[in-house]
């Protein structure tokens, strides 16, 4: 039982109690608070039934509403975990898809000799080297920022005048140098 119900009737022991003691000493007799009581006792009990009755229906109501949801999950469930089995069988299969034709491709592919295909040590064609002049130096194609470093600017200053990373900003004065130092 609940705690309130608890109250009630204590409360109403207490009442019934009061009403036996007024009785005595108003000298009525104890037949006539009996049935009074007896009907208060009896509507008291049809009240609790029928919240005890509600409640009941609330909580069946309740208890089926939950047992579709969770069939429905369950089905959704199911239903996923099929989905992902058929995935990882489609995904293995176009693993040994894509090995077997890596490997006929190898296969199939001859080693090619460096004079007959006209290509130098370096594997470019003959007539290229690594850093042709064709190609403009660090120095051209970051001018700003080899103006300012030349003006004896610092890294960070640099980067903020230039709106770029500390990081960059270093590799390019890097590779700057390695560029002059594999020139001369």
């Amino acid at each position: 039982m609940q705690p309130w119900i608890y109250i009630v009737l204590v409360g109403l022991c207490i009442l019934v109690f009061a009403l036996l003691r007024r009785q005595e000493k108003n000298g009525q007799s104890e037949s006539s608070i009996l049935p009074q009581v007896g009907q208060l006792m009896d509507h008291f009990a049809a009240d609790l039934e029928e919240q005890n009755e509600a409640l009941m229906k609330v909580l069946q109501t309740n208890k089926q509403e939950n047992e579709m949801k969770l069939s429905r999950m369950q089905g959704h469930i199911d239903s996923l975990e099929g989905q992902v089995s058929q995935l990882a069988l489609a995904q293995a299969e176009l693993a040994a898809a894509v090995q077997k034709i890596c490997s006929e491709n190898i296969q199939m592919q001859p080693v090619p000799d460096s004079e007959s295909t006209g290509e130098n040590s370096s594997g470019l064609p003959n007539g290229f080297e690594i850093g042709t002049p064709n190609e403009p130096s660090i120095r051209q194609r970051y001018p700003d920022i080899f103006r300012l470093y030349d003006q004896g600017k610092s890294v960070e200053y640099i980067a903020k005048k230039t709106e770029m990373n500390k990081g960059e900003v270093g590799l390019i004065l890097g590779l700057a140098k390695q560029e002059e130092q594999d020139r001369v």
